[in-house]
């Protein structure tokens, strides 16, 4: 069942920090290329504008060497602060260059005495760089000192008003409006180069991610690893780590299995809540129609401002939940689980975080499934479809010691005598017959397994004699409701109904004894093991001897007569 598959679940396998380590793995490489780039191009524009400055100082005729030595001093000490910043580029320091080149291209222009005014085109250099490679104040800076630098020049050549109007306003606008594209420009590649990184960042993950679930065909594992990588992969920087849990739906309830908890970095296995906090959907009509698939969206959000009807508000309240986002998953073929991120913060989930949930959805479902399907194989009998020895073994060694719970011991007659009668075709088919009558007589939770050629198993939880003898009353009625080449299944019964205390150990060894004392009165009948037989033992759950296994001689009451 599925409530067995994907309960508590052990530690977390050795992915337990492969989300955090990823990101810090492939974001800094990302930004590290980004980084390097704009070195290059940076290192470009330096390399231009030293060239430019020294190729107008090297001929040696100012008309006020002063100023010109100024210049040198000034361009000098821009040069090496400018080097400095290339590797970390401080905005301020940035700045400061920016003003020191144009202070120091004044001077030289000052000092050329009008004679170089091609040197005018080095003010664009700056502008063009912090366009390219700077916020726009930067660029707006560079333009007004670009600006100041021309009226500098015109104002010491004493141009005429038509070239003031140009040098002043054609350019600067002419530059201003370049700098505008480039700046726009580089916006639009930048959030594509974003976007793409966040969607390489995000399919990296989610690839470790499949990579960690498809390893494991242990489903506790595949769900336990699952709700840390939603809580995981929905966490927000500077905020605490969100929570997650999952909640196996059945008709129109769901009951929470297993949650994750970030403050605790784990998996709340002792949390009292899991398989007894349930909620109703009966009255939330868009979350039953996409649990029935009749609504292609499967994803909820929730905040403290979304109205939802107070069963469910309990629920929230019960969880300590603010926010949550919502992602139904198929649980095998036919099953339903909603798996929810959750945080007790005031911060709402974005639509980015949904669209995280969104892509592991797929990838748990999967994972999920197939682990559900390998179990399958491994811990059910091929013939009967019912659970086999080993998952009867680990479901009663899952059982607590302080819960009430019965264990009937069920061996079939006569099974032989069909199979030489009719072959063992129809010895399949009694088996069979008897599996389906046991499938249909117990609760949702109770447990029935094959446990041996013509044995089976039962474990009713919160079941006690009286319980127990009701039970296996109903199997007999079916039974004789039954036919198999024109004969009725017969089987013995042994029932070991204790209060709690009484370990797994003790209480198969009675039911084992009752049932050898039902055969041993001549089958079909039911058999109460007496109190006394059964003193708690610390053992492990030994296999169930059978009736025909030696058994210890014990005390027994039968309780209902022999099937037909």
């Amino acid at each position: 069942m599925i409530e067995d598959v994907v309960a508590a679940a052990p530690p977390i396998p050795r992915g337990a920090g492969m989300l955090r380590r990823t990101g810090q793995r492939l974001k800094p490489r990302m930004n590290r290329a980004v980084h390097e780039s704009r070195e290059a191009g940076l290192l470009a524009f330096a390399v231009a504008s030293v060239v430019g400055i020294a190729a107008a100082i090297a001929p040696g005729n100012f008309a006020r060497p002063q100023m010109t030595a100024a210049a040198v001093i000034m361009a000098g000490v821009t040069v090496a602060l400018a080097v400095g910043l290339l590797r970390r580029p401080l905005l301020p320091l940035v700045a400061a260059a920016v003003l020191m080149y144009y202070a120091a291209l004044t001077l030289i222009l000052l000092g050329d005495g009008g004679t170089s005014q091609g040197l005018l085109a080095l003010t664009a250099i700056p502008v063009v760089a912090c366009a390219l490679y700077g916020p726009a104040w930067l660029t707006i800076l560079s333009l007004l000192a670009a600006t100041a630098t021309l009226a500098m020049e015109g104002n010491a050549n004493t141009l005429s008003l038509s070239d003031d109007v140009q040098l002043l306003t054609v350019r600067p606008i002419t530059g201003m409006g370049i700098a505008l594209t480039i700046h726009q420009l580089r916006s639009r590649l930048e959030r594509t180069v974003t976007e793409r990184e966040d969607a390489i960042h995000h399919d990296a993950i989610l690839s470790l991610i499949a990579d960690e679930l498809y390893s494991t065909f242990d489903g506790d594992q595949v769900l336990s690893l699952g709700l840390q990588s939603a809580a995981r992969l929905t966490d927000v920087p500077g905020r605490a780590g969100s929570d997650a849990v999952f909640f196996l739906v059945e008709d129109d309830r769901a009951t929470l299995i297993a949650a994750y908890s970030a403050e605790a970095e784990g998996e709340l296995r002792d949390d009292p809540r899991i398989d007894h906090l349930q909620v109703s959907f009966a009255s939330t009509t868009n979350l039953l129609a996409a649990l029935r698939g009749e609504d292609n969206d499967r994803l909820f959000m929730l905040n403290s401002r979304t109205t939802v009807p107070p069963e469910i508000r309990a629920v929230l309240d019960e969880l300590d939940v603010v926010n949550a986002i919502v992602q139904l998953v198929r649980v095998g073929d036919s099953g339903m689980g909603l798996m929810a991120v959750v945080n007790k913060s005031a911060g709402e989930y974005t639509a980015a975080q949904r669209e995280q949930l969104r892509g592991l959805a797929p990838i748990v479902e999967f994972a999920l499934s197939r682990a559900l399907v390998f179990e399958a194989q491994a811990t059910t009998d091929h013939l009967t479809g019912l659970p086999n020895r080993r998952e009867f073994d680990r479901r009663l060694a899952h059982m607590p010691r302080s819960t009430r719970y019965s264990v009937l011991a069920i061996d079939v007659d006569r099974l032989k005598g069909m199979n030489d009668t009719f072959g063992h075709g129809a010895g399949d088919e009694l088996l069979k017959a008897v599996a389906a009558v046991l499938r249909q007589s117990i609760r949702r939770g109770d447990v029935a397994a094959r446990v041996g050629g013509d044995e089976f198993s039962l474990v009713l939880p919160d079941a006690d004699g009286p319980r127990a003898t009701i039970v296996a009353e109903r199997i007999l009625a079916g039974l004789a409701a039954t036919e198999v080449r024109g004969r009725h299944p017969s089987i013995s019964v042994g029932i070991a109904a204790f209060d709690a205390g009484v370990d797994a150990h003790a209480r198969v060894a009675a039911a084992d004894a009752a049932l050898h004392q039902a055969k041993r009165a001549g089958g079909g009948r039911v058999e109460h093991a007496a109190l006394k037989q059964a003193a708690p033992s610390q053992a492990t759950p030994a296999p169930m001897a059978g009736p025909d296994r030696a058994a210890q001689p014990v005390r027994a009451e039968q309780v209902t007569g022999t099937s037909p």
